[in-house]
Parts: structure tokens; sequence; C-alpha cells
């Protein structure tokens, strides 16, 4: 944990320098209200530790942990796990909401990244385990992390899930991996490498995992199954999810 909170602390000096500085250079302009939410307005440093943060997706997570998926159908497009974690911290906090956002996503970052760590020491050394955190925490896609997305929520749960299944923890690991899918919809997915985990240690160590802990992986899409019936009995559509993406201009298509 000393080695993931000295890289995380290293990382949101450089995110909230980036921040500050991105504050500096592009004045900030009009945000849209979102799922009945609008950006309120800040003094000027709250704005750069905070508000800063508050931008795109950020609003409509923020409506959604305020109001629920009442207001504009759209909402639908994003999962339900992180606006309801946000609207438990909110609760307990005299603060804007994007506070307790933010301390959701830093705290998730900072698991996963100890996760990371623990996960990266059944495949190589220390130092290079270390390394590898350094690498993950500093690439630049690495500033989402540190924003009110669902970005650092979905990383934590995803390395613990695969660090449980490693550690022979199949129930722990399963029940992550249906938290995941509940984070974001592309989680169901996370049950194939769990599969090729259990595959693994099966051909490895023949007694272990026993057959029964096979279940454990089919935990995993029940956190999908559980928000398309909510979509159905809420909406009468349990795809509505996958069909107000594109209000952001996607589609599908063939390969």
């Amino acid at each position: 944990m000393r080695i993931a909170l000295r890289v995380f602390l290293t990382a949101k000096v450089v995110a909230t320098v980036s921040a500050a500085l991105g504050l500096a250079a592009f004045p900030s302009g009009n945000h849209l209200a979102q799922q009945g939410y609008a950006k309120p307005a800040y003094t000027h440093w709250f704005e750069i530790v905070f508000g800063a943060w508050e931008r795109a997706d950020a609003i409509w997570y923020l409506g959604i942990a305020r109001n629920g998926y009442t207001i504009d159908p759209a909402a639908h497009a994003f999962m339900p796990l992180y606006p309801i974690l946000i609207r438990l911290v909110d609760s307990l906090l005299p603060f804007p909401p994007i506070v307790a956002a933010l301390i959701l996503s830093h705290l998730a970052f900072l698991l996963g990244l100890f996760f990371f760590y623990r996960l990266a020491l059944t495949e190589a050394d220390a130092p290079t385990a270390e390394r590898a955190l350094f690498y993950l925490a500093l690439f630049p896609g690495a500033l989402f992390f540190f924003a009110p997305y669902t970005e650092a929520l979905f990383f934590c749960l995803a390395v613990g899930s695969f660090l449980s299944a490693r550690s022979n923890r199949w129930w722990l690991a399963g029940f992550l991996g249906l938290l995941l899918s509940l984070t974001r919809n592309v989680g169901v997915l996370f049950a194939a490498p769990l599969l090729l985990e259990w595959i693994r240690q099966r051909r490895a160590y023949p007694k272990k995992p026993i057959l029964s802990t096979l279940l454990a992986i089919g935990l995993v899409p029940i956190g999908l199954m559980g928000w398309m019936a909510y979509c159905g009995w809420k909406s009468g559509d349990v795809l509505i999810f996958v069909h107000q993406q594109s209000q952001w201009q996607r589609q599908p298509l063939a390969p």
C-alpha cells in the first residue's frame, strides 16, 4: 500500500497541475444541465481543486445520483453502480456532490493500484511490478482515473476480481465481476478472462479450483441482467441503454 500510495500521490500532483493549467489556458464555457443537474458556480480555489473535473459525462453521473433515471431517457446509457455510490457518499457529506464523486474515484484508483501491484507480483519481481505501477498511473489517458467517471471504479473492480481469482477466492472474484457489469456494460465480458484463469489453474493444479467454483464466474453477467430487468420494468425496453447510444452518434455496424 505504501508503494501504491506513493504512485497515487505522484500522479495526483500531475493531474491537479494539468487541471489548473487547463483552466488557465482555456476559458470555461457554459455547461449544459443533464438529468436535472446543473454545474454550480464555485469559488476560484474550489473550482481548481474540484470544479475543474465537473465536465461532460460527470454532469450526467451527478444528475443520475441526484434524480435517478426519471428525467431524460438518454441517462440509461450510463450504468447505475457509480451514481448509486455517489448518492450514498454524498448523503454523508455537507459538500456539493462533485466532492463525493471525486472521493469515490480517488479511493477506487488507489485501491486499484494496490490490487494491481499485488497482481503484478504474481508475474514479476518487485522492481518490475513497481515500474508497471508508475507506467499505468502516468500514461496520458490515466488522467481520467482522477475524473468523476467510471474508469477508476471499473479498473479497481476488474483488477480486484482477477487478483481474487488468482488467489483462489472465486466467489469474491465473481461478486466483483457482478459489480463490474453494473459499472459499465462491457464488464460482462470479464467472465472470459476469469474463465481462462480457471482453466489455467485446473491444468496446473488438477485438484483446485474445484468444479463448483466455476459457478462463481456465472455471477458476472447477473449485474447486467439485473440492469436489463430494471430497464424493462421502468421503460418497457430492456435494451434502452443500448438504444440510447444513438444520442452520442453511436450505432452498431457489421465488423
